[in-house]
């Protein structure tokens, strides 16, 4: 690919790493971002022990028009899905962290997927 790596370090002052690359130009354009018209609406639960990655997984889901909550643990997660669904607006698509502490995202949708008013969950 070719290139240039600089490293300019100094005792006590610190270092300071730059690069060039030479890239070709390309004639394809990105592709277009699908229709996510489908999505309006549609009702989601995000549970992530961590602030940013709910806060990016937030955005993202309002920008495609779905209606959007957060979760921060299990408990607190389940407390939210059965409130929706005893009140007549059950989740349908659940996003689970691979990694909550405290107790496994498997179990929380195991769970979930055996409550027959959460049928509606994907």
């Amino acid at each position: 690919m070719g290139g240039e790596l600089v490293l300019d370090s100094s005792p006590e002052s610190g270092s300071a790493f730059s690069f060039l690359l030479h890239f070709s130009r390309t004639e394809h354009l990105p592709a277009e971002r699908g229709d996510q018209s489908s999505l309006a609406g549609f009702r989601v639960l995000i549970v992530d022990d961590g602030a940013d990655n709910r806060a990016i997984l937030h955005q993202q889901v309002l920008d495609w028009g779905m209606v959007a909550e957060l979760a921060s643990d299990v408990a607190d997660a389940r407390a939210k899905i059965m409130f929706a669904s005893n009140n007549g607006k059950p989740y349908q698509l659940l996003v689970l962290d691979g990694q909550i502490p405290k107790a496994s995202s498997t179990e929380l949708a195991s769970l979930m997927a055996c409550d027959s008013e959460n049928e509606q969950l994907k």
